[in-house]
């Protein structure tokens, strides 16, 4: 009996064999078949087992000598921070996935995202298996991209700076021809000109300083806007204030913000220059807020009223008026007029990029 037992046995041990002979051939099939390195190492970070690719991504002429590499102690890999990556895969028994640069020991430099897990046997660990990836032309094509997009950043910033300066030499060039102008009909004329150039090139001004140049920090915007148009209008000892309401998070498009500022130009400068007639003391106030994708822009004065009576959107018959109406089409804004107490401009409009 025992006979049979012992010979049952052995059967059993070389098909068991045979079987381990077969998963063994068909683990290095797939190993040695993947698109993807691989690598295998003791807990002291000695290599006991890898495939070609890793030998490809690495540039290694062999295996041998990849071989002889420590994970712990070879100084790219400790600079890439992987030998401590490794040791923290042991220690807190984890997966770790991770990207790195790194220099191999032939001198190619290479970028790879790693599968770090540690290798478990009788709740030991035993050492670590990692899978990497080679994404160097990901990581170049990337590298390319954004060099490619910092490069034409500081040409837009470089385009803005320019308009800013030529508008502003516009700006000058009007400034010095109203000195040389003796009616106050034509001094009005070249004024308004000035402020709706200065409104525009604030635009640009503030794009060129701002780390972001396809949007404006409205309020930002609307307050330097103000302050200009304050002060190129001499109010005499007329003491007229202004008063802004804006959320400090409402952004616009270079499109929407110059429509915005010369709106805002020609309804403000009309206020200072028509509103406060015989009133030493006056308020303008400007709000813009936000409902869903849809703004609001008031903009109000307590002085003597009467606007609504001359502002007729299907007759206009003043630039003035008729420059509101053009720069709110810009941005498909409604225009509602109060005129009970001062004058009220409600200007409606939709914007779904902020």
């Amino acid at each position: 009996m025992e006979f049979f037992i012992n010979k049952l046995y052995n059967k059993i041990n070389s098909r068991l064999k045979i079987i381990e002979e077969n998963n063994n051939y068909k683990y290095r099939f797939i190993i040695e078949n993947s698109p993807l390195g691989f690598i295998i190492a003791d807990t002291n970070g000695n290599i006991t087992d890898l495939n070609n690719k890793l030998l490809e991504i690495l540039g290694s002429p062999s295996a041998e000598e990849t071989k002889k590499i420590n994970l712990l102690n070879f100084p790219s890999l400790k600079e890439s921070g992987y030998s401590d990556k490794f040791m923290e895969c042991i220690n807190d028994r984890k997966t770790i996935i991770e990207e790195m640069e790194y220099t191999s020991k032939w001198g190619k430099n290479i970028f790879v995202r790693y599968y770090m897990t540690p290798l478990i046997e009788t709740n030991n660990v035993i050492g670590v298996q990692a899978i990497l990836e080679d994404i160097t032309d990901r990581k170049n094509n990337e590298i390319k991209l954004i060099n490619s997009l910092k490069e034409k950043e500081i040409l837009l910033k470089e385009i803005h700076h320019r308009v800013k300066n030529n508008l502003q030499i516009i700006s000058s060039l009007l400034n010095l021809q109203k000195e040389h102008v003796t009616d106050e009909k034509s001094k009005s004329i070249l004024l308004n000109v000035k402020n709706r150039i200065k409104s525009m090139s604030l635009v640009h001004e503030k794009l060129y300083i701002s780390g972001n140049l396809s949007k404006i920090k409205i309020k930002n915007y609307l307050f330097s806007l103000i302050n200009y148009i304050f002060s190129s209008f001499l109010i005499g000892n007329k003491k007229i204030n202004y008063n802004i309401y804006c959320d400090d998070n409402i952004y616009f498009d270079i499109e929407h913000t110059i429509n915005i500022g010369l709106l805002v130009n020609e309804i403000v400068s009309n206020s200072l220059k028509h509103a406060f007639v015989n009133k030493e003391f006056g308020n303008i106030s400007l709000e813009l807020k936000k409902e869903n994708n849809i703004y609001k822009l008031i903009i109000e004065d307590d002085g003597i009223g009467g606007i609504a009576e001359e502002f007729n959107k299907n007759e206009t018959k003043t630039l003035g008026f008729s420059l509101i109406n053009s720069f709110a089409n810009q941005i498909n804004a409604k225009i509602d007029i109060e005129s009970l107490k001062g004058s009220k401009f409600i200007i409606t409009f939709g914007y779904w990029n902020g």
